[in-house]
């Protein structure tokens, strides 16, 4: 065989060979394990009689995050946010249980349990944590930055007295339901909210502001505002002043919800480095359940 044979036979070879590391070998771990995340607003999932604070390493967790070229996903984006991604090596990114773990730069896309295919592209100094079939977490600890998706259907009747229970009935299934739920919550800012495609996938946007003082509120033991909870009973809540811009989104019938979390004091650069999350952002349909949550 020549030099020049040999060539094209191993191009074929490599154009031809997989792209994708499987992670296959992590699934049956996967769909076992479920976590919550590893910060002061989220509480861990409901034990009998009680709520526990979140600890760190409150239950074990296996993660895959994997480094994929953005043709594998839906495209397209909108009014600046979640705009083109770069191609990266298709390298994956196994963490393990424990606390979030620190990423390397570069783009990665969650893989089972989670029920979302979401892509996206971190700067240095982020960690990520997959608690399970219904949330991911982006984190820059240094500065308080977050980035947050979930899927969730219980949201709290009155944030500031979450003793009242949720909204009965709950918000119903559309994108439309859970936005119009969230702006209608007493003691909650809200803007209206607008239409928007996401990579591709309709839904709403809207921001959310908590009260700037909790003094007249029924304190949960998280001291916060508490707004929803997952369902295998992580609870999510807000602190004072803070401000989260929400994207809800239906994902082939998965109603994503997509949050950038803003404390006070938060800078333009760091919000500018959270708008770089947003942008690279790119979605799929993920694989279904194997079993109703609890």
């Amino acid at each position: 065989m020549t030099d020049n044979e040999f060539n094209r036979t191993a191009r074929a070879w490599l154009e031809d060979g997989p792209t994708l590391i499987s992670d296959r070998a992590l699934q049956s771990a996967l769909d076992e394990v479920h976590r919550t995340r590893q910060r002061p607003a989220w509480l861990p999932a409901r034990r009998p009689r009680m709520f526990t604070p979140l600890r760190l390493a409150a239950a074990a967790v296996a993660i895959m995050l994997t480094v994929v070229g953005v043709n594998l996903l839906s495209g397209g984006g909108v009014g600046g946010l979640f705009g083109p991604t770069p191609t990266p090596s298709p390298t994956p990114i196994v963490m393990r249980e424990g606390e979030p773990a620190p990423l390397d730069p570069g783009t990665y896309v969650t893989a089972d349990p989670f029920r979302v295919r979401v892509t996206f592209t971190v700067p240095a100094e982020w960690q990520g944590n997959m608690g399970g079939p219904n949330a991911v977490f982006l984190s820059a600890p240094s500065k308080g930055d977050e980035v947050i998706f979930s899927l969730f259907e219980k949201v709290y009747s009155d944030p500031c007295h979450f003793e009242q229970g949720f909204l009965d009935p709950l918000p119903g299934p559309s994108t439309n339901d859970l936005a119009t739920a969230l702006t209608n919550l007493p003691g909650l800012q809200a803007t209206t909210p607008a239409d928007v495609t996401v990579a591709g996938y309709q839904g709403k946007q809207l921001t959310l502001t908590a009260p700037a003082s909790f003094a007249d509120c029924t304190q949960a033991e998280e001291g916060n505002f508490r707004l929803w909870e997952l369902p295998l009973g992580a609870i999510y809540s807000m602190s004072e002043g803070q401000r989260d811009r929400v994207w809800i989104l239906d994902v082939d019938g998965q109603r994503l919800v997509i949050q950038a979390l803003e404390k006070v004091g938060q800078t333009a650069d760091q919000r500018a480095q959270v708008d770089e999350i947003l942008d690279s952002i790119r979605l799929a349909p993920g694989n279904p359940p194997t079993s109703s949550p609890s």
